[in-house]
């Protein structure tokens, strides 16, 4: 797990669910870069002072790295960034999903699993499954309530690891707010 204060967090990706979390991780005393897509992007960021907007490329320099971009977009961003994931310790919080017959279904090709799609995609990364399950609502710093027990009202993560089952004794450290510690 990245210390707090010498190892950034680097979270790909400016839209609601990078924004939340970024604000989450700062709160609880993280350093982190926010990747967004374009200067444009990067102008409608609302976050903490503390949390860096820089590009991709910068926030995927790190060994902890969030990839919240659209799923449409995820191929592309992965292929360009790939090199520099190497090594790292990456959570895919995206969601292939879609509707069918009024059910919510996977869009992922023969019927594989978005963890298993994101590491053949990259297999010198550790990959984990986290986040996918918050909505965008319950993740922006202005939805959520920290209490003064340190609880949160958010129901417990959802974490299925793909690669490493020791990855899932890393994400509570990095969670306070969100798994209801401080």
């Amino acid at each position: 797990m990245p210390d707090k204060s010498s190892e950034a967090i680097g979270i790909i990706g400016s839209g609601p669910i990078g924004q939340g979390l970024a604000t989450l991780w700062a709160q609880a005393g993280y350093t982190v870069q926010l990747g967004a897509r374009s200067p444009e992007s990067a102008r409608r960021v609302s976050v903490p002072s503390s949390v860096r907007v820089v590009s991709f490329e910068e926030a995927a320099r790190h060994k902890v790295v969030v990839l919240a971009v659209k799923h449409s977009a995820a191929q592309d961003v992965v292929d360009r960034l790939a090199l520099l994931l190497k090594g790292a310790m990456v959570f895919d919080v995206m969601n292939a999903a879609g509707m069918q017959e009024g059910q919510i279904v996977s869009t992922l090709p023969d019927r594989s699993t978005e963890g298993q799609w994101m590491a053949e995609m990259l297999p010198d990364s550790v990959v984990v499954r986290a986040f996918s399950h918050i909505q965008e609502e319950c993740s922006c710093r202005e939805q959520v309530r920290i209490p003064e027990s340190g609880r949160s009202d958010m129901p417990p993560m959802l974490l299925r690891n793909d690669r490493e089952s020791k990855a899932s004794s890393r994400l509570p450290a990095m969670c306070p707010y969100l798994l209801g510690r401080s």
